[in-house]
């Protein structure tokens, strides 16, 4: 009997998952560019976000390109690049999702922590060690 109500209790997770899966892809494709960038105009990404939020944009939408910029930025200061699923917990995370990450590696706080702390202040990512 738990079995059947686990099942109940999972059912939208698969589409949950596919739509995380779709922002990592883009994500993924903006690598390429960003990666190309010097680190001025990476540090300069960020009151580019700025000016495009003040435009109209929502958080959303610069979702994608804010996880490759910090993803990128992480790889350039820490050696360490960010694993898609790091990045799929980050976007759940932003989007009010509970995410818990079972091992350190996992921990996907940094990229919701840039994007909702610089740019909204209405959202926070709690982090518990």
């Amino acid at each position: 009997m738990p079995a059947f109500f686990d099942r109940i209790l999972r059912a939208g997770e698969g589409r949950l998952l596919r739509e995380l899966g779709k922002v990592v892809a883009i994500v993924n494709g903006h690598e390429a560019r960003i990666s190309a960038l010097s680190d001025a105009d990476l540090r300069a990404q960020t009151a580019l976000f700025q000016k495009r939020i003040s435009e109209g944009e929502s958080l959303d939408e610069l979702l994608p390109e804010a996880f490759a910029v910090v993803r990128e930025a992480a790889q350039r200061t820490l050696g360490q690049r960010h694993y898609d699923v790091q990045l799929m917990g980050g976007a759940a995370l932003h989007r009010g999702n509970i995410g818990n990450a079972y091992r350190r590696r996992q921990d996907s706080g940094c990229n919701p922590t840039f994007l909702s702390q610089r740019f909204s202040r209405t959202r926070r990512a709690r982090c518990h060690n």
